[in-house]
């Protein structure tokens, strides 16, 4: 006789402890962050798949991200916390969560979107979503020393400082009749609401609420506002960054405002500025889009591995638009 599961919402002051045991399990439970991500942000929703006893044996959640197409706005859905109990771990429970979330909040989330390990592709294909390209790392050389480090310090200590002078001198002469005003910033405010509507492809709105909730109030995190502005003090775009112990910045969101700036410029400008704090690379990943990827190259990236962008399919959207995704339409530590 197979196993009874039942599907409810869950009560997030009451299954915390719980959820947290079950997750530790998998190695990534965290108090702050479950606080974060469930109580300062009610518009996230976890689910829980539990025994005729009421015994949590797994979980899915989704966030809220507000995409904008042509002028048309879609509640997209980011799955995430995705967890079945290691006795559970069959198929049967896994695709009985999934596949109820999914049928359970067609009235309210016209597009769903997921990065699934490796070991999840199958369920989210047997679920209904479909693969959808790929999330790519991008990598930005800033300095070669590391780079040279697998042949003998004589060749490093004789070439770095060439080939870092090369480097430097290509930005340079990209850069220089860039003519904007630049400043690191300790959050966001309402010039930071890009509601952005492109021809081009879907992008996910932002609005400062929502971008300090991400990035500034996010526990165990520290991430540092790039912004720069025109001659006219307009805002023309914003780079999200850390910095590693291994002094490589990682850029987990970054737009920009076409008029008067493009990728290529912002990002050109982050790293002339990123240069003088003794950096080795940028990185940055950013979904698989012919037009961003070509602004990337001339910005000096080069485009790495992939993760697959998994999808349910909306009538509103052709299944082969663009999209611009970075790390911010992600959900945090999933």
């Amino acid at each position: 006789m197979s196993q009874e599961y039942n599907i409810r919402k869950a009560d997030i002051s009451n299954d915390r402890l719980n959820v947290l045991n079950l997750w530790r399990a998998g190695g990534f439970s965290s108090k702050s962050i479950f606080d974060w991500y469930y109580n300062e942000n009610t518009k996230n929703t976890l689910y829980v798949l539990t025994d005729k006893n009421d015994v949590i044996l797994g979980t899915i959640s989704y966030g809220i991200r507000k995409l904008n197409f042509k002028g048309n706005e879609l509640t997209a859905g980011i799955l995430g916390n995705y967890f079945i109990d290691k006795n559970h771990r069959t198929l049967r429970p896994a695709l009985i969560l999934l596949k109820w979330v999914l049928n359970n909040n067609k009235n309210n989330i016209d597009l769903f979107y997921g990065f699934p390990r490796k070991k999840a592709e199958a369920l989210f294909k047997y679920a209904g979503l479909s693969k959808k390209n790929s999330i790519h790392r991008h990598a930005k050389i800033i300095k070669i020393n590391r780079y040279l480090s697998g042949f003998n310090s004589l060749v490093s200590i004789i070439f770095s400082p060439s080939l870092n002078y090369l480097i430097w001198l290509r930005d340079f002469f990209k850069t220089f009749s860039l003519k904007k005003k630049y400043s690191i910033l300790d959050d966001f405010d309402e010039g930071f609401d890009y509601n952005s509507c492109s021809k081009n492809y879907v992008i996910s709105n932002r609005d400062y609420n929502f971008l300090n909730w991400r990035f500034i109030k996010i526990p165990e995190d520290d991430y540092r506002i790039f912004a720069i502005k025109d001659h006219a003090s307009r805002m023309c775009g914003y780079v999200v960054y850390t910095i590693h112990s291994t002094n490589d910045v990682e850029i987990m969101d970054f737009m920009a405002n076409h008029d008067p700036c493009d990728y290529k410029s912002l990002l050109l400008i982050f790293a002339s500025y990123i240069r003088k704090h003794n950096i080795n690379s940028i990185m940055l990943e950013s979904y698989e889009n012919s037009s961003v990827d070509d602004e990337l190259k001339q910005a000096g990236f080069v485009k790495r591995e992939g993760r697959p962008v998994y999808m349910t399919k909306n009538d509103n959207l052709f299944f082969d638009e663009d999209f611009f995704l970075t790390q911010f339409d992600e959900n945090s530590r999933n």
